[in-house]
């Protein structure tokens, strides 16, 4: 277990490393830094002294180190846009996002995993069709169709919740179920087929053979064993929330980061979009860390070598 973490670690710290060098090149591929910061009333000698005072004097490879080390403090300079610390924009941006894919995360587990089983439980039937229709729906029609409808429909129409912007416990109802629905139906369609390979498995007609409950053996036997599957989905799904889910956000006007990312390309403010980047690298390598020690408790089986 102790070498699994630390090969982990080593991995991860390789990764990072690697998104550090993408992020440093685009830098570099977009043009001299400089012309984000000066306008065209700059001097020579304005423009020689930012060069020093950025280390663009300097060869490539020290303008790494001195980008990489400022950045592992989490200084990645200042904010073209909001003339602040990236870090901190960040920081009142992640609560909003946090929260809406924490909901919209809720509602696809909620509602596709169960559903996934009641529909492999009884194929075929009314309960099964339905089921699959609804993940059939959720994965063909664009996300952002389905909140533009949505909004029409339940906000302007019937003015049941509100249109946009972060509020109430009511104004997460629209954004979660609009952003949760296509990860829902995936992840029904995997349970789904994951319980029905379990189910027509020798050791399930073992354990109805030794009178073991339907219920338990639904829910205990088969259910576990068809988890894999659906746990690395979902880890997918909830990393490409934390990392901002920019078509929802700018639709609902939601001050995340999805919003502050558009902000930031929009403006050409590379110091932002440099830190939401390796914000993300981080989101998505703790996350599958997390899921690979989940196989190991949900699956005895599983044995890491």
């Amino acid at each position: 277990m102790v070498r699994f973490v630390a090969l982990r670690a080593v991995y991860s710290i390789v990764v990072l490393w690697l998104i550090s060098i993408f992020v440093f090149s685009m830098s570099r591929a977009a043009g001299d830094p400089r012309n984000l910061y000066l306008d065209d009333y700059a001097t020579q000698e304005m423009w020689d002294a930012w060069g020093v005072d950025m280390g663009l004097d300097k060869p490539v490879i020290v303008q790494y180190s001195i980008w990489l080390g400022d950045a592992l403090l989490g200084n990645f300079g200042e904010s073209l846009l909001h003339k602040k610390n990236p870090i901190e924009l960040i920081k009142t941006r992640i609560p909003a996002t946090a929260q809406l894919a924490g909901a919209a995360f809720l509602f696809s587990v909620v509602v596709g995993v169960p559903l996934g089983v009641i529909s492999a439980v009884r194929r075929g039937g009314i309960v099964d069709y339905a089921s699959r229709m609804f993940a059939l729906l959720g994965q063909a029609m664009p996300v952002f169709w389905v909140a533009l409808m949505a909004i029409l429909i339940f906000a302007v129409e019937f003015n049941l919740v509100p249109t946009s912007r972060k509020g109430g416990l009511d104004s997460f109802i629209l954004p979660a179920i609009t952003l949760g629905w296509m990860p829902a139906a995936g992840l029904l369609r995997l349970t789904r087929g994951s319980m029905l390979e379990i189910l027509d498995s020798e050791f399930i007609k073992l354990a109805r053979a030794k009178g073991v409950t339907p219920k338990n053996v639904i829910w205990k036997h088969a259910l576990r064993n068809a988890l894999i599957a659906p746990i690395t989905l979902a880890a997918v799904i909830l990393a490409s929330f934390l990392t901002g889910t920019i078509v929802i956000e700018s639709i609902f006007a939601w001050p995340g980061l999805g919003t502050l990312s558009i902000e930031a390309i929009k403006s050409n403010d590379f110091p932002v979009m440099s830190a939401i980047v390796m914000l993300f690298g981080v989101f998505f390598l703790v996350i599958n860390f997390l899921v690979d020690l989940m196989y190991m408790w949900i699956d005895p089986r599983v044995r890491i070598s």
